[in-house]
């Protein structure tokens, strides 16, 4: 049987597993080759959003969205992740799949918790304070409110905060658009809703956008 790192910490300190015998042990060197590239269009977006260069920022967010191949992120093909109970975590152990646990409490998210997140204190530089927002494979808040219709993935309308926000990917939807906050509820009940897409916007390798 092949047992991953966390699996194995997991028999050793829960069961008093003893290894007596290994009959292969394989090694990886973490893939950082491409962390440069990253850091450096990370560091030229936050710089162009705060000199008011919109389109050189959406630029460099598109390099780095283009070079993962866009929508590959979307493909939702990540190990399955579940929050489990003491019972469930037995059951899971069973399981061949299974690559390994972390233990969920107070301790793990001040440990963790400003890897992922934005810092709790901002720093003194705007610039240092958005790139902690900004950090790759971190969360970070773009809009809130207290209700939300979510269709699929990038197709989700917002509200019950400051400003209502409705998205719909590869869909521009300006002031006059038929689509609404109730559009949203009626296709979530069964309805097809139709508009016209009025709008195809691009970036130009100059980072300026173009409208059409």
């Amino acid at each position: 049987m092949t047992f991953s790192n966390y699996y194995l910490q997991w028999l050793i300190d829960y069961f008093g597993f003893v290894i007596e015998d290994v009959g292969m042990m394989s090694t990886f060197t973490k893939h950082d080759r491409f962390l440069s590239f990253v850091d450096k269009m990370r560091v030229e977006r936050v710089q162009a959003e705060l000199a008011g260069e919109k389109g050189k920022g959406l630029s460099c967010k598109n390099a780095v969205n283009g070079s993962y191949g866009y929508d590959i992120m979307n493909e939702m093909n990540f190990v399955e992740l579940k929050y489990c109970d003491q019972k469930q975590i037995l059951e899971k152990h069973r399981k061949a799949e299974l690559v390994g646990e972390t233990k969920i409490s107070e301790e793990f998210y001040d440990k963790y918790g400003d890897k992922f997140l934005p810092r709790r204190e901002p720093y003194e530089s705007e610039e240092e304070t958005k790139l902690d927002a900004k950090k790759l494979l971190g969360c970070c808040f773009e809009h809130s409110g207290e209700t939300m219709i979510c269709l699929a993935p990038k197709c989700y309308c917002l509200y019950g905060g400051e400003k209502e926000k409705k998205a719909s990917k590869g869909y521009a939807i300006k002031k006059g658009s038929s689509v609404t906050r109730n559009t949203y509820l009626e296709v979530l009940e069964g309805t097809n809703a139709k508009d016209t897409n009025t709008q195809l916007k691009f970036d130009t390798k100059d980072g300026t956008s173009v409208t059409s």
